[in-house]
């Protein structure tokens, strides 16, 4: 595919999964997401913590 900098494509897949907990909310891995990590607040409120799971670390990174 002749990525020259994974670092950045990394942050562009997070970034994606990002918009699209926030544009599908029903699809599975939103549900799934919201379910364990912010069952009560909107995906961009959700505050990071230092127990939750380095995807979900990096989806809020990349989102922000």
């Amino acid at each position: 595919m002749g990525f020259r900098d994974l670092t950045a494509f990394n942050e562009v897949l997070l970034s994606k999964q990002g918009w699209r907990i926030l544009t599908e909310p029903n699809s599975f891995v939103a549900i799934v997401l919201k379910a364990k990590y912010f069952p009560h607040i909107q995906f961009l409120l959700a505050k990071q913590g230092h127990r939750f799971s380095y995807v979900w670390q990096s989806i809020q990174k990349a989102s922000w």
